[in-house]
């Protein structure tokens, strides 16, 4: 018997050495991952002037898995020489596994011939071989995921080549979770903002149940809850978008927040780590080494395990007939309820003037409304400071507040100042002259400064540290608490700069205090060394609600749709039951129709087979600052349709301008020497502005006034000569930009190789 067993075990084995498969028609058992793919990158990359590049490469070298990349790879230019010099030498030692995508900096060059030279087929793979006006996108599977990485910098119009081979490419797509990326974002509360251009792009991927996008373009790290193609939050179809431009390039602010986004940092290089599961995905924002910032997560795909058929009908609403029929109440319980009786005041200043308030001291007219001052909407507040009188608005309508918040918009613009001077732009006060808040502006060491004050019963004042701001729109929140009773010790004051908490002063004996009124402009302290002009915008106060990040643009009173206080550091853990109600039942027929109703109850009653459980938990745990989540308290039928009161169609929005880069070089010249700055002009949509011109000053070591006209590259320079080899550098401030048919936006201004603030820039000795 035993040798009939040997035989045989004989026989199979030459069978299987001569090369024998099983038929093909055999079941074929599918190979279990002994782990899950990993997808990790970044965008706004590698520039030889910098070292951030280099960080995050390193970071790289100890992540497995396939590397992405969000377009603007190599500052400034994407040249040839910047991608073998600057992003070989760091992100280029994972070009092997790289899947790259093209930004606006990268087709400098005629057709990005430095991208697709240096990334060859693996850039636009299908059409191996071209080095130049090559289609750049394309696309891949990766693990039980499909991967599409797509081109914002050529035209990707509805019915355009690429937007065609986008829908193509998802109709034939037989994955359950499917990822698109590409340079430009959609949504974004950086400084570009939101791009609409690439609206056919979302449109594509939420007609077909995409799950994720990722973009740069914007230097920061953002994300977002799920949306649809308008921006309005969906939580049962809606794609999350992870905007990641913190791949070395200078950081940007967040000027204006946008609706659903949910974390936001713009101090911290790093990448962005995926784990891609078969019907979910994890994420972790990992920081360069020195730096804490991180955000983590995971979500679940849309398809939750099926994949529909889309009936392609793109959508310009929000599709699904979304009836909520709220029957649980939120797990996670804010005590502020948000009502009229909570709002204390608003000026957006679009009526323009300053009838809204109390009373105003402008000096003249020094202190008005006016469109150069706007940094949302149309109008804004702008402060000439020209002597050293105090100019400000006033609100009497605080009653004796034994709590406050008040939020605004604050932009340096390029203000004169000596370093240590300091002045109060803000003031909270008991009755009508006793401040028991403050918040100090101050010039040190070539920085703008803020810090925030707090007044205890003893007349003693308590101190932030300072914060260092960059010279340009910033949004300013501030939280005041009295203390509930004598000897209770635990009053404060919070203070937040673009949505992210800088400082919480607690402790403070301050029981007997209360705030009667709010001054905003420059209060008082003004020193003869500070002389320009700076804006407000956007004022707002409340009794108890987190203002923060709500609603795109504060020209109009938020609505008070989400509300967190202060006071609850939101630890969303995995477990967490999910805002709304516990389970989403999805009825989906199939998730793509329109009339898709979308009844928010405990129980699955999915229609195709699929229990696509979608779980609004999201297992994020945003950092301290108290990231808006979603607890509106639901009514009894919370039909999701825009507020009228966010809908700024009234004022047509004009053409707009605003300086894309600053560079400066530096010359040696008989013991003397010679600084030249070459500006770009760029509209709202990154294009170059021909016959725009640029007045401006220089400071520093040099003195005097200069002016220059754009060509059709939008470029334009000055020069200033004979500089003595004594002083080590000088400085060029822009003034204006003045043009036919646009408006100049000083607050747009940025700098992507980040050799400046995008308005002033300090040129070296050669």
């Amino acid at each position: 018997m035993k040798l009939i067993q040997c035989l045989f075990f004989i026989s199979v084995l030459a069978v299987f050495l001569s090369g024998w498969e099983y038929p093909s028609s055999f079941p074929k058992t599918a190979l279990a991952q002994s782990s899950d793919p990993v997808f990790v990158g970044a965008g706004d990359i590698t520039n030889c002037n910098r070292t951030q590049d280099e960080e995050t490469a390193k970071l790289l070298d100890n992540i497995s898995g396939t590397v992405f990349t969000l377009g603007d790879n190599a500052y400034p230019d994407g040249t040839a020489s910047q991608f073998t010099n600057c992003y070989g030498p760091t992100w280029g030692r994972h070009k092997n596994r790289t899947r790259p995508s093209a930004g606006n900096h990268d087709y400098h060059p005629a057709g990005a011939s430095g991208y697709y030279g240096y990334f060859g087929s693996a850039a636009s793979p299908l059409d191996n071989n071209c080095t130049s006006n090559c289609k750049g996108y394309y696309s891949y599977n990766l693990g039980a995921w499909h991967i599409i990485a797509l081109n914002s910098e050529i035209s990707h119009s509805a019915g355009s080549a690429q937007e065609q081979w986008l829908r193509a490419d998802l109709a034939a797509n037989q994955s359950v979770c499917t990822l698109a990326y590409w340079h430009k974002p959609r949504f974004s509360s950086g400084q570009h903002g939101n791009i609409a251009s690439t609206q056919t792009f979302w449109q594509a991927l939420y007609d077909y149940g995409a799950d994720v996008v990722l973009s740069g373009h914007d230097h920061t790290y953002e994300r977002f809850a799920p949306q649809n193609p308008n921006g309005q939050a969906d939580s049962t179809r809606g794609i999350r978008e992870f905007i990641v431009g913190t791949g070395g390039g200078g950081l940007y602010p967040f000027p204006s927040i946008q609706p659903n986004s949910q974390v936001r940092n713009n101090t911290t290089y790093g990448v962005l780590k995926l784990t891609l599961h078969s019907t979910s995905y994890d994420w972790e924002f990992v920081p360069i080494a020195g730096q804490t910032f991180t955000d983590s997560g995971s979500g679940n795909c849309v398809g939750g395990g099926t994949n529909p058929t889309p009936t392609r009908t793109p959508t310009s609403g929000p599709t699904p007939t979304r009836t909520r029929t709220a029957t649980a109440t939120p797990s996670q319980t804010m005590t502020a309820t948000l009502g009229s009786s909570d709002l204390i005041f608003a000026d957006s200043f679009e009526s323009g003037n300053l009838s809204a308030w109390s009373s105003t001291l402008t000096d003249s007219g020094d202190l008005n409304v006016n469109a150069i001052a706007a940094l949302v909407g149309s109008y804004g507040l702008r402060a000439v400071i020209d002597d050293n009188n105090s100019i400000y608005v006033t609100d009497d309508r605080p009653n004796a507040e034994p709590r406050y918040r008040a939020r605004f918009y604050f932009d340096p613009n390029s203000i004169s100042m000596v370093s240590g001077d300091t002045h109060f732009i803000f003031n909270g006060l008991e009755g009508t002259s006793t401040a028991v808040i403050r918040l100090d502006f101050r010039r040190d060491s070539g920085a703008y400064q803020l810090r925030a004050r707090i007044l205890n019963d003893g007349s003693t004042w308590a101190d932030t540290s300072w914060f260092t701001i960059t010279d340009t729109s910033h949004f300013i929140e501030l939280d005041w608490r009295a203390a509930t009773s004598a000897g209770a010790n635990n009053g404060g004051l919070t203070l937040w700069i673009d949505g992210i908490q800088q400082a919480n002063l607690t402790g403070m004996d301050n029981d007997s205090q209360r705030i009667d009124r709010a001054r905003l402009g420059a209060v008082s302290g003004i020193d003869t060394g500070t002389r320009g002009t700076y804006y407000f915008d956007a004022f707002e106060s409340r009794r108890q609600t987190y203002i923060g990040p709500t609603a795109a643009g504060p020209t109009s009173t938020p609505i008070p749709t989400s509300t967190s206080t202060p006071t609850a550091t939101k630890t969303r853990t995995p477990t967490l039951t999910p805002i709304l109600t516990a389970t989403a039942t999805r009825t989906l027929t199939p998730i793509f129709t329109p009339t898709a109703t979308v009844t928010q109850t405990s129980t699955l009653t999915p229609t195709p087979t699929a229990t696509a459980t979608r779980t609004l938990t999201s297992t994020s745990t945003p950092t301290a600052t108290a990231t808006r989540t979603p607890t509106s308290t639901p009514t009894a039928t919370a039909t999701r349709t825009p507020t009228p009161t966010h809908t700024r169609t009234s004022t047509p929005t004009p053409a707009t301008m605003h300086i894309g880069d600053l560079d400066g070089t530096s010359t040696s010249q008989s013991g003397r020497w010679t600084a030249t700055v070459t500006i770009t002009v760029h509209d709202a949509s990154h294009n170059p502005i021909t016959n725009a011109t640029v007045s401006g000053s220089w400071s520093n070591g040099a003195s005097g006034t200069a002016s220059c006209t754009t060509g059709t590259n939008g470029q334009c320079s000055v020069s200033i000569s004979n500089i003595s080899n004594g002083n080590h550098s000088v400085t060029f401030t822009v003034n204006n930009v003045t043009h036919a048919t646009f408006a100049y936006i000083s607050s747009s201004n940025h700098d992507p190789d980040g050799s400046s603030t995008g308005t002033r820039i300090d040129i070296a000795r050669p």
